[in-house]
């Protein structure tokens, strides 16, 4: 995954830095499990920002497969672009890397609970 340092010199108002990409990812809608296209934007460990040409409510939940990484998160914004597509952002609420040797999920962060590593 490609990632570059914040883009803005003004103070960075946020708890965490934003860091810019232009990462592919399936995005999902939690209750439907409708999968469709997204490119992530920016991510921090609290936030992804994702551009789409699907229009999401906010506080749906949200699933994320991007970089070997499974996110679970709910929509906290969603604003629509001149060319059509939509700005998303999702506040992130648990991470995950899915364990080949196992059939379950390694939880590598969880704003839910505290930081916790998959046992071998």
């Amino acid at each position: 995954m490609e990632v570059s340092l914040p883009r803005s010199n003004a103070p960075e108002r946020r708890k965490e830095p934003r860091y810019t990409t232009q990462q592919p990812a399936i995005a999902g809608i939690s209750d439907s499990g409708v999968s469709f296209a997204a490119h992530i934007l920016d991510v921090s460990r609290s936030g992804v920002r994702l551009q789409t040409n699907e229009w999401l409510a906010v506080s749906a939940g949200v699933s994320l497969q991007m970089g070997g990484l499974d996110v679970q998160g709910l929509v906290c914004r969603c604003e629509r672009n001149k060319n059509g597509t939509f700005d998303i952002g999702v506040t992130i609420l648990e991470v995950s890397r899915p364990c080949s040797r196992r059939p379950r999920v390694e939880v590598l962060f969880s704003s839910r609970r505290s930081l916790e590593f998959g046992k071998g």
